[in-house]
């Protein structure tokens, strides 16, 4: 991880949260509650060269789409609303809003063919609000070797380390300069670490529908039929690509754990399946559910991880 020493910013600076303006230069160290969650968890603490301090924050996706960045005391400092246009297909946005309800900040990722932009404006305009002029950008791979960086007036204010895709627990540093807002620091860190996200997410998602669309079938899916509970035939069979009758289906059941068919009794069937799995079927019927899909979530698990480290490795976006 990088650790950067930033001048200070010109005053007055960019004070956006009373009370969260850097007056030194700060690094602080975000990661990750779990290494797989459907819910953002990060916790938020000082570094002092090289070193996790004390704690100074939490991250929490209390609602749906909805970041709440709460003190150790559990007071809440700032909240993040999360836009998605899912039928216009626009870019998602990013509104930073104060404890009181207001909105200081807003973030666009704007999506191109090969990389992502991060628009970043404030709100209320600062030109009227403050008095100065004032110009704010996201740019990346800064020259301080970070990877993120805000920049306020031509000035690099805050620089965002490459997470460590080594890790099961995603994690990095965020550097922030004397006078720069340190939750919209923050803020942009977390955008960074839900964009991996949805990369990621898109990934999986794109494999599957392709692997459904080819029918592939790696491995049957079997459903409890509570009419037949406690029967032979209680468990039955459901495929991808629905294409066999429900004879086939019922055949290639019998099939599976070793039982043939009366219209097949006389000619013994050649089973698709090893004895090994026959014997899984067999004796273990109960459970292959909850095993496909616990390993199904597991390949998919797989394949989120296997995108991170492709994109923090070359950083396509």
């Amino acid at each position: 991880m990088a650790f950067s020493i930033l001048q200070p910013l010109p005053q007055p600076g960019l004070p956006l949260f009373h009370g969260f303006t850097a007056q030194r230069p700060e690094t602080f160290f975000v990661k990750a509650d779990k290494s797989y969650s459907s819910r953002a968890q990060y916790s938020v603490s000082f570094m002092t060269n090289g070193v996790v301090g004390s704690p100074l924050l939490r991250i929490d996706e209390e609602e749906k789409r909805v970041l709440v960045f709460r003190l150790v005391d559990g007071r809440e400092v700032m909240r993040i609303v999360k836009q998605v246009h899912k039928w216009s297909g626009n870019d998602p946005e990013y509104h930073g809003h104060a404890p009181d309800g207001s909105r200081l900040w807003h973030v666009v990722l704007h999506r191109g063919t090969c990389k992502t932009e991060y628009r970043l404006a404030l709100s209320p305009k600062p030109d009227q609000a403050r008095g100065f002029p004032l110009s704010v950008g996201i740019e990346k791979k800064v020259a301080s070797g970070d990877y993120l960086g805000i920049m306020v007036n031509g000035n690099l204010a805050t620089t965002v380390s490459k997470p460590n895709s080594w890790k099961l627990k995603k994690e990095n540093t965020v550097n922030v300069a004397p006078g720069m807002d340190i939750l919209l620091a923050l803020g942009v860190n977390w955008i960074r670490f839900d964009k991996q996200d949805m990369d990621a997410k898109a990934i999986s998602n794109g494999i599957d529908g392709m692997l459904s669309f080819l029918g592939c079938d790696p491995c049957p899916t079997f459903v409890l039929d509570k009419a037949t509970a406690g029967t032979h035939n209680a468990m039955q069979p459901v495929y991808w690509n629905s294409s066999l009758t429900g004879v086939d289906s019922q055949r290639l059941f019998n099939n599976l754990v070793g039982k043939p068919t009366p219209e097949d009794a006389q000619e013994e069937p050649s089973s698709p399946y090893s004895p090994f799995q026959r014997w899984v079927s067999e004796s273990h019927r109960g459970t292959i559910k909850s095993s496909v899909y616990c390993g199904y979530s597991w390949a998919s698990v797989v394949i989120e991880s296997c995108w991170n480290v492709i994109s923090d490795v070359y950083w396509y976006d």
